[in-house]
C-alpha cells in the first residue's frame, strides 16, 4: 500500500522581457511552484481468516453448504499515528458491558468466558486458518464478496486494537454473542475504535466502505469518526471509505434498504 505526499519544493522567479517593436518596454516576472509527489510503501495489510465450523453450525452460517463462521483479523499500519494515542474506554454506563468489566467474582467469571470464546473463535489451525496479504483494499471487499452471503448482504462487527478485527453480524442470537465486541477484542478495557461496517455496492460507481461507531459496550466518541475514516483512507487508499455517528439518519437508510432487499431473497 502506498502513502503519497506531496512536497514543495523552493520557488524560483523568471523575468520575461516585454519587447515592443523591438524594444523592450517593461518586464514580466513569474513565480513558478513545484510540488513533487513522494509515495512511500507502507507494506502489504497482512491478514488471517479464520474459520469455524463448531460456530457455524449454531450461528446457520454456511460455505458451500458447510456450517462455518469466519473471523478476520488484519493487520493496519499507524493505528496509533491516526488517532494520536486515544483509546476508548468500555462504556460504564451500558448496563452490559457493567456485567462484562465490572468487579467482583461475576465480572471475572464473565471474563474469563469472553475470553476462552475469543481463543476459541481466532485459534489457528491448518484446517481453520488461511493467511495471505492485501495490496489494495479492492481486494478485502472481494475477499467479503461485497457483504452478501447467499445472496443476502450483512453488517460487520468490529474491534480495532492491535489489528482490526470483525465477524458477520444480525439478529441472530448465536450469531450476535459470537460477534461481540468484547469477544473481538479479548475482552480489553480499552480499544482505539469499534462498531460496525457494511458495504455499499450502488449499481454504478464503486463500492464503498461504511463504518460507525455502533457499539454499546465501548460507546466510541463520535468526534474520533474522521480519525476512523483517515486510519482505512491511509491503509486502503482505492477505497471509497464513509464514517457515520449509528444515529445519523443515513445509517437509519442503509440498514432499512438492507432489510428490505434481505425480505425478497429466501434460502431456499
Amino acid at each position: 500500500m502506498f502513502q503519497k505526499n506531496y512536497k514543495k519544493t523552493n520557488d524560483q522567479e523568471v523575468c520575461l522581457p516585454v519587447l515592443l517593436e523591438g524594444k523592450q518596454e517593461g518586464s514580466l516576472y513569474l513565480r513558478i511552484s513545484i510540488a513533487v509527489a513522494d509515495e512511500r510503501w507502507l507494506g502489504y495489510n497482512n491478514f488471517k481468516l479464520h474459520t469455524s465450523f463448531t460456530a457455524g453450525i449454531f450461528t446457520g452460517s454456511s460455505e458451500d453448504f458447510i456450517p462455518a463462521f469466519s473471523l478476520f483479523e488484519v493487520e493496519l499500519y499507524d493505528i496509533n499515528k491516526v488517532f494520536q494515542g486515544k483509546k476508548q474506554h468500555w462504556n460504564v454506563n451500558y448496563k452490559a458491558a457493567q456485567m462484562i468489566f465490572g468487579p467482583g467474582t461475576a465480572g471475572e467469571i464473565v471474563r474469563t468466558a469472553v475470553r476462552a470464546q475469543h481463543s476459541s473463535l481466532y485459534r489457528e489451525g491448518t484446517l481453520r486458518t488461511y493467511s495471505n496479504k492485501f495490496a489494495f483494499g479492492q481486494e478485502l471487499l472481494q475477499l467479503l464478496r461485497y457483504g452478501v452471503r447467499s445472496k443476502r448482504r450483512y453488517f460487520y462487527t468490529y474491534a480495532i486494537t492491535d489489528k482490526w478485527r470483525f465477524s458477520e453480524t444480525g439478529a441472530d442470537f448465536f450469531k450476535d454473542f459470537m460477534s461481540k465486541h468484547a469477544m473481538h477484542s479479548n475482552c480489553g478495557e480499552e480499544v482505539y475504535y469499534a462498531g460496525e461496517f457494511h458495504i455499499q455496492k450502488p449499481p454504478t460507481g464503486p463500492a464503498r466502505l461504511v463504518l460507525d461507531n455502533n457499539s454499546g459496550t465501548y460507546g466510541p466518541d463520535k468526534n474520533d469518526l474522521q480519525k476512523l475514516k483517515a486510519l482505512f483512507q491511509l491503509n486502503f487508499p482505492d477505497l471509497e471509505v464513509e464514517a457515520l455517528d449509528f444515529n445519523d439518519p443515513k445509517l437509519a437508510q442503509y440498514k432499512k434498504e438492507m432489510e428490505e432487499q434481505n425480505r425478497k431473497i429466501s434460502f431456499f
